[in-house]
C-alpha cells in the first residue's frame, strides 16, 4: 500500500526526485527505479516508496484508484487562473452535500514545482543546438524535451524540483484553503491535497447537534449506539 505522501504527488506532477527530463531518454539500468534513488527527504510527506525483495528490477511504483458515487462533493479551486511569478496564489476546498451533511477532519498539502528556471539556459542552448536535438521532418525546430534531457545530463540542477508541504488553514468558521506563496520560478505548480473527516447521507447541516440521537423508531439508524453504522468516511 502506497503511504499518504505518495498519495498526494499530483497526477501531472512531476518526479520528486531523481531525474524529470533526462528520464525520457534513459533505458535500462541507467533510469534507476524511483524506490531505490537515495534521497533526503524534503518534508514529512517526501517518503519513500516501499520496497519488494524485487528491488532489484526495474519498477516504478503502481497506484489503483477505486472510485465511489457519492452525494458529497469536493472541490479545489484556486482564486485566480494565471498567476503572475512571485505573486501568491489560494487554494479553497469548497465542499458540497447534495444531500445529507459531512465534517473535516486531517487535511494535507502538498506542492511540487520548479526549483531552477530553466528558459535561460534553454535560450542559450537554442541559440546553437547539436544537430541531434532538432525534430526528425521539423525543418530546424528545436525538440524541447530532447533539448531539456541534454541540458539536465550536464547539470542536474536544471531538472530539480521543490517540495514542500503546506498548511490548510480555516479562517472565521470559513472553507479550508491552502496559501501557496512560494512562486517565485516560473513553471508549472502541481498541487496535492488529502482529506479525511466523515460524511453522512441521512443527516442534513442543520440537524440539531446531539451527542447520541436514534432514528430507529422511524426505520431509519442509530449514528449514536455503539452498533450502529455511524457516518462513512470520506
Amino acid at each position: 500500500m502506497p503511504l499518504i505522501g505518495e498519495l498526494m504527488v499530483p497526477v501531472a506532477g512531476w518526479p520528486t526526485r531523481g531525474s524529470r527530463y533526462a528520464r525520457a531518454t534513459r533505458r535500462g539500468a541507467r533510469q534507476p527505479a524511483l524506490r531505490n534513488i537515495q534521497f533526503a527527504p524534503a518534508n514529512r510527506l517526501d517518503t519513500v516508496p516501499i520496497g519488494t525483495n524485487r528491488n532489484d528490477h526495474q519498477a516504478e511504483t503502481a497506484v489503483i484508484t477505486i472510485y465511489a458515487r457519492t452525494r458529497l462533493r469536493i472541490e479545489l479551486r484556486a482564486d485566480r487562473d494565471v498567476v503572475t511569478t512571485g505573486e501568491g496564489l489560494t487554494f479553497r476546498l469548497e465542499t458540497t452535500a447534495l444531500a445529507g451533511s459531512s465534517a473535516t477532519g486531517q487535511s494535507l498539502a502538498r506542492m511540487i514545482s520548479p526549483a531552477t528556471d530553466v528558459r535561460e539556459p534553454f535560450r542559450e542552448l537554442a541559440a546553437k543546438p547539436p544537430r541531434a536535438l532538432f525534430l526528425r521532418g521539423g525543418k530546424g525546430r528545436l525538440d524541447a524535451g530532447l533539448a531539456l534531457a541534454y541540458l539536465e545530463e550536464r547539470n542536474p540542477e536544471i531538472g530539480a524540483v521543490r517540495d514542500v508541504e503546506l498548511a490548510v488553514v480555516a479562517h472565521d468558521e470559513g472553507a479550508p484553503h491552502v496559501h501557496a506563496d512560494q512562486s517565485d520560478i516560473a513553471g508549472g505548480y502541481h498541487l496535492g491535497v488529502f482529506i479525511s473527516g466523515a460524511y453522512c447521507p441521512d443527516h442534513s447541516a442543520t440537524y440539531p447537534a446531539q451527542a447520541d440521537h436514534d432514528h430507529a423508531a422511524a426505520g431509519g439508524h442509530d449514528h449514536g449506539s455503539p452498533g450502529g453504522p455511524g457516518p462513512a468516511p470520506i
